[in-house]
């Protein structure tokens, strides 16, 4: 019987990794970065009398530094962890309560009939009294 997992555990946290490993990566990032400089400077050097070449190489010597040391301070980038929401039914809209702002144009009893004009609606006037 095998204990492992076939899948990736649920992540429940939004804890960053581990500080340790994240520095041994950035330190390994660092390393690298200043190898190639090296190798940069090397060619520049044995290739000096090929007029435009030592100076891509010389350049790139002289900017490898600076890119390093951007690269090393740098934080890892966030794991976007998407977390698996429940897709049930949809839940049944609510509707306005009756007589309600969201409701005026349905049935119901007019709120200000004052507001009316008496031109536009007869049955808001029905004898014409009210002057």
């Amino acid at each position: 019987m095998r204990l492992g997992r076939a899948h990736a555990p649920v992540v429940i946290t939004g804890a960053p990794p581990d500080p340790q490993a994240e520095f041994d990566y950035r330190r390994r990032r660092y390393a690298i970065t200043m190898g190639i400089r090296v190798v940069c400077l090397l060619i520049a050097a044995a290739a000096y009398r090929i007029i435009w070449l030592w100076p891509i190489f010389a350049a790139a010597a002289i900017v490898l530094p600076w890119v390093a040391v951007l690269l090393a301070n740098d934080r890892l980038p966030q794991k976007s962890s998407r977390f698996q929401r429940y897709a049930g039914a949809a839940a049944p809209a609510i509707e306005p309560a009756r007589g309600s702002a969201e409701s005026s144009t349905g049935p119901g009893p007019t709120i200000d009939a004052a507001a009316e004009d008496p031109a536009e609606n007869p049955a808001a006037e029905p004898n014409g009294s009210d002057r």
